[in-house]
């Protein structure tokens, strides 16, 4: 899978991030690993792929906070009065998936991480 650079709430601050460090923490996490996922089977191949990977990880740190953060997956399940709802399946689900995705393609592009072919 392609290496996203591990990013420190130090960086991820420079970059313009405003998340307070314990939501950084439990989202840095599933914002790398869908990073990776995105640009594999690339990793940053100078200083510019790089940048964009820390850039693409800190907006996806924002995103993934924005969902609750920690790789959400919707409510295990929960109940309202007589009204109760379990699983994370669905439209949700892709739709964090989706706000994912944008969030770090917009800082990929330009750059050859998005190809999807061995350069």
């Amino acid at each position: 899978m392609g290496k996203a650079t591990e990013l420190t709430y130090e960086r991820y601050t420079e970059l313009g991030g405003t998340l307070a460090e314990g939501t950084f923490e439990a989202s840095v996490g599933a914002a790398s690993a869908f990073v990776a996922a995105e640009i594999w089977p690339h990793g940053p191949a100078d200083a510019a792929e790089r940048e964009a990977v820390e850039r693409a990880v800190a907006a996806c740190v924002d995103c993934d906070a924005a969902w609750g953060g920690d790789g959400w997956a919707g409510p295990a399940s929960f109940s309202i009065g007589s009204f109760s709802a379990s699983g994370s399946q669905g439209a949700a689900s892709a739709d964090y998936a989706a706000d994912m995705a944008a969030a770090a393609r917009r800082q990929l592009v330009g750059t050859s991480l998005l190809l999807k072919v061995v350069r």
